[in-house]
């Protein structure tokens, strides 16, 4: 299983993804690929959090429930509950998601860095 340090390297390879010039929320026409990348941005930040309790989870209903269940994670479980299910709808419905959305998404990923203490 990877560990805590090839979790926070993934999350990194993300954040440098969406600073490129073809993911600018503001120009871009893939705000559903930018939605799916801040949210797998959040997985690499939770699953580190996770490999330090030698826990990996294998699903992203096992994940949400560990959230749910350790204290150090409760607190970001609103922003990455919304995360998950804004990258459902990106990626499953088809949801066409605006700039103000996209920044909404952003807001969450820097809160749950900051609670997490990444930045």
């Amino acid at each position: 299983m990877p560990t805590e340090a090839k979790h926070l390297s993934q999350y990194s390879k993300n954040k440098e993804l969406l600073s490129l010039r073809e993911f600018n929320i503001t120009t871009t026409k893939y705000l559903d690929w930018v939605i799916t990348i801040v949210f797998y941005s959040a997985i690499h930040l939770v699953e580190k959090e996770l490999a330090k309790m030698c826990y990996h989870s294998k699903s992203h209903e096992k994940r949400e429930i560990a959230i749910t269940k350790h204290h150090c994670l409760k607190m970001i479980h609103t922003e990455y509950h919304s995360l998950y299910m804004a990258s459902i709808k990106a990626r499953y419905d088809c949801h066409s998601y605006k700039e103000k959305d996209a920044h909404v998404f952003f807001n969450h990923l820097n809160k749950i860095e900051k609670l997490l203490k990444v930045i």
